[in-house]
């Protein structure tokens, strides 16, 4: 099989035409030298899903900033207030604290997880004489926003939210010399 002149220069051309198109697809970092790779960076991971439309719960603890200010006891029987200023259902909510200084705040069914960046706690009062101010500590006295921790599942599932902690203040005055 003979292969004429004119053919070979042909092929020649069309090995030169496939490069070029080869090299001009190439981007610009690339060269024909030693070939370096960078790691490509992994994505960030995605948020955590936002649950869907479920009736909320709120959860957080209530502590009292002793005199010396080394130690935070919970406080039994403080009282916080869940307020969620939706357009058709504002809501206002108050709750106790348990003997650990636990709440545990379910507000009506209009409030869902739609509606619960609208929402927050406030301290309201503390039962101890020595631990009555309300500081600001996450958010208390001017709201704290609710964070989603969990999906409670069961007969009637939940989106359990929670804030805090949250802390009174011992006045000085009454604080032991």
């Amino acid at each position: 099989m003979a292969f004429s002149r004119a053919s070979f220069i042909n092929g020649l051309l069309a090995l030169q035409i496939c490069v070029v198109l080869m090299v001009g697809s190439l981007d610009s970092t690339t060269s024909f030298g030693p070939v370096t790779w960078t790691k490509p960076t992994p994505p960030t991971p995605p948020p955590p899903p936002m649950p869907p439309k479920h009736q909320i719960a709120v959860e957080g603890v209530v502590l009292c900033n002793s005199c010396n200010f080394r130690k935070m006891d919970p406080i039994p029987e403080a009282v916080v207030r869940l307020q969620c200023h939706t357009r058709r259902h504002p809501t206002v909510v108050e709750g106790k604290t348990d003997k650990n200084g636990y709440f545990f705040i379910q507000p009506p069914k209009e409030v869902t997880t739609f509606s619960a960046d609208r929402c927050k706690v406030f301290l309201i009062s503390s039962p101890w004489a020595y631990c009555k101010l309300p500081t600001d500590l996450n958010g208390g006295v001017s709201g704290a926003s609710l964070s989603f921790r969990t999906k409670l599942s069961g007969p009637y599932p939940l989106a359990l939210y929670s804030v805090g902690p949250l802390a009174f203040a011992s006045n000085k005055t009454s604080c032991p010399h």
